[in-house]
């Protein structure tokens, strides 16, 4: 796989209503945080040592969430229209030139959290939208960095990552859904916020 043209990262726009992308961000952030009800991360998933909301996010009808669905479709349109063409490859021969969300989330990610690496076996494309990004993920190493190809089980010749990317504050990292992907442990007092989505192509 051409991980240049086939994993990318994409800043939202700001919406429309808000003064900056900034004051959008900070508005989603105290939002999200009021739904993170939970203590301890869910039995039988990726995450490790963070707290996860409970039901689909994307179903709330509240405007900041409405806001944040319209800006990510939007960048998400934006990856699958420069998906180079092929009937062959089982990424872009799905397209359909419209998405629908699947299933989503926000994590919140504490001191040595990560995510185990796995996949998403229902869905076409997955993403991470980053609100929050400890100072330490730009500090020269590669904590908290989303990783992709190494796999959640031990393989007979050890098999290490393939591509990763630098998580940024505003943006959305986006990638097939069949990519083993996890991410670095943070070493961090400041927690890792994001939304967490899976997409399905759509015929209308």
């Amino acid at each position: 796989m051409d991980n240049e043209k086939h994993v990318g990262l994409r800043h939202i726009e700001t919406p429309e209503g808000h003064d900056s992308l900034t004051a959008f961000l900070q508005r989603l952030r105290d939002h999200l945080m009021s739904l993170h009800i939970t203590r301890h991360h869910p039995v039988g998933q990726s995450l490790q040592h963070g707290t996860q909301t409970l039901d689909d996010l994307f179903s709330r009808d509240e405007p900041v969430i409405t806001a944040l669905k319209v800006a990510l479709a939007n960048a998400v349109r934006s990856f699958t229209e420069g998906l180079p063409p092929s009937e062959a490859h089982p990424l872009a021969r799905r397209r359909t030139g419209q998405i629908a969300f699947s299933d989503s989330w926000s994590v919140l990610l504490r001191n040595k959290g990560f995510h185990k690496n796995h996949y998403h076996s229902h869905a076409w494309l997955s993403s991470a939208f980053y609100l929050t990004v400890p100072d330490v993920v730009s500090a020269g190493g590669k904590e908290g960095w989303i990783k992709f190809g190494e796999p959640g089980f031990r393989a007979r010749k050890p098999l290490g990552p393939e591509y990763w990317l630098q998580p940024e504050e505003g943006a959305l990292a986006i990638f097939p859904s069949y990519l083993w992907h996890g991410t670095e442990a943070l070493q961090s007092d400041v927690e890792r916020m994001t939304v967490g989505f899976d997409v399905l192509p759509a015929t209308r």
